[in-house]
Order: structure tokens, then C-alpha cells, then sequence
């Protein structure tokens, strides 16, 4: 009986061992990227930078998929998106954000004037202003409950 003990305990030791040194789970987050009203094939040639105070990420893609690390270590970052000559960089984007609850789908886009209104990234009042010449956007779309988020940079 004792010896029964004795391997069921080394067993459990083993199994939690090797589930520490196990790679760290990710997380993926189909993205696209929107120049004006056309959707961009990504097909890989993207990056996702996270930058937090401790830490500076690397996300690995592939294809329109973003794997993010299921741990992060900051509670904010700053986001970098990067596409051929597009560089989108969105601040204090939060941890509990980048790692939802449920599958999410991202989408960068740019706007240049006459901006469309239907895609909600430009308010009225700053579209009828004509103050802004450029808007950067990045949104989250939850896929299973949920209306979503979204990060506007409006450049003069």
C-alpha cells in the first residue's frame, strides 16, 4: 500500500514538472487591416508589437492570425501594428483587453478625408470640424457575446 503511495506521488511530481516546462500556451486573434474602404490580405507580411514597462513582446504570426502569450506581465502597453509602410501604435491598451474572455477578431484600418462615416471610427462632430486629415483605428470585434471596443488616433 505504502509503495502505491509512494508511485502515485512521484507520478503527480513528474506530471506537474513537465507541465511547468511545457511551451507557454498562446493565444490567437484572427486581425485584418482596412486602408480606406478596401480590406487587406495580410497573408503573414504583418507584426504585433506589444511594449509594456517590463516587458517588450514580439507576437509570432501566421497568415491573418496573431498569437499573443497567454501571461502578460504588465497591466497596460502600447501596441504596435506594423504593415509595409504603416506603422499604427495605440497606448494604454490593457492586458484584460489584448487577453478577452472569449475569441476575438482584430482589425487595424486607416481613413484618409472624406472619411466614411458608417465605419465608426470618426465621430460626426470631428468629421463635420474637418480638423483631421488621417485616422488610425483599431478595433476589437468579440466573436461569441458583446459589442467590442475600439482605439482612434486622429492626426492633423
Amino acid at each position: 500500500m505504502r509503495s502505491v503511495f509512494v508511485l502515485s506521488s512521484l507520478l503527480l511530481i513528474l506530471a506537474c514538472n513537465q507541465e511547468r516546462e511545457s511551451p507557454e500556451k498562446e493565444v490567437a486573434v484572427k486581425v485584418d487591416f482596412q486602408i480606406e474602404d478596401s480590406v487587406v490580405l495580410l497573408n503573414k507580411n504583418f507584426r504585433v508589437i506589444l511594449k509594456g514597462t517590463s516587458q517588450q513582446i514580439t507576437c509570432r504570426v501566421a497568415q491573418d492570425t496573431v498569437f499573443l502569450p497567454s501571461q502578460l506581465q504588465d497591466t497596460t502597453y502600447t501596441l504596435v501594428f506594423e504593415y509595409g509602410k504603416f506603422s499604427l501604435k495605440f497606448n494604454q491598451v490593457y492586458a484584460t483587453q489584448l487577453l478577452a474572455d472569449q475569441r476575438m477578431h482584430w482589425r487595424f484600418g486607416t481613413d484618409k478625408k472624406p472619411f466614411n462615416l458608417v465605419n465608426g471610427a470618426i465621430s460626426y462632430e470631428d468629421y463635420v470640424s474637418g480638423r483631421y486629415s488621417l485616422i488610425e483605428y483599431f478595433k476589437f470585434y468579440p466573436q461569441e457575446q458583446g459589442c467590442g471596443i475600439q482605439f482612434v488616433n486622429n492626426i492633423d
